[in-house]
Order: structure tokens, then C-alpha cells, then sequence
């Protein structure tokens, strides 16, 4: 779920980090460059893999469901 937050500051990323990962441990973060995540990554004790630059970054997995939901989608649209 994601939650909308006013501001981009370090200390607004943590506080929604810190909510998202909960228990959960300590995982990989894997983010952008954007100075503010990596430093909330940071002060929780994260592991960070930020993306290169520019990179094209590719997820089959994420796209596949993205796919499903939208044909389920469209599917439920269609007049009977």
C-alpha cells in the first residue's frame, strides 16, 4: 500500500521505510540515487543497491502481473 507523504526529506522516507519493512529484518533496498532515500536507507541500517544511472532496469515478473490485472480489468468493462 502505498502512502502519500508532502515531503521528500530524509526523515519523511525513513518514517515510511521504517513502516513499510516493519519486523521484517533488514532486506535490500533497491532505489534510485534520490540523496534522501539513500540517507533514510542508511540511518536504518539497510542495505542499499541503488540503480545506475540511466539504467534500463527491467522487471518480467512485475510486468507479467501488471498484465494480468489489466486484462482482468478489461475483461470486467465489457458489456455482457
Amino acid at each position: 500500500m502505498a502512502h502519500p507523504s508532502k515531503s521528500k526529506n530524509q526523515q519523511a522516507v525513513e518514517l515510511s521505510l521504517r513502516h513499510f519493512i516493519g519486523d521484517r529484518g533488514k532486506p535490500v533496498v533497491v532505489s534510485d540515487r534520490y540523496q534522501s532515500i539513500l540517507a533514510a536507507i542508511r540511518a536504518i541500517g539497510c542495505a542499499s543497491d541503488p540503480t545506475p544511472p540511466n539504467a534500463n532496469v527491467k522487471n518480467p515478473l512485475a510486468e507479467s502481473s501488471i498484465n494480468l490485472i489489466r486484462q482482468g480489468t478489461r475483461a470486467m468493462l465489457l458489456p455482457v
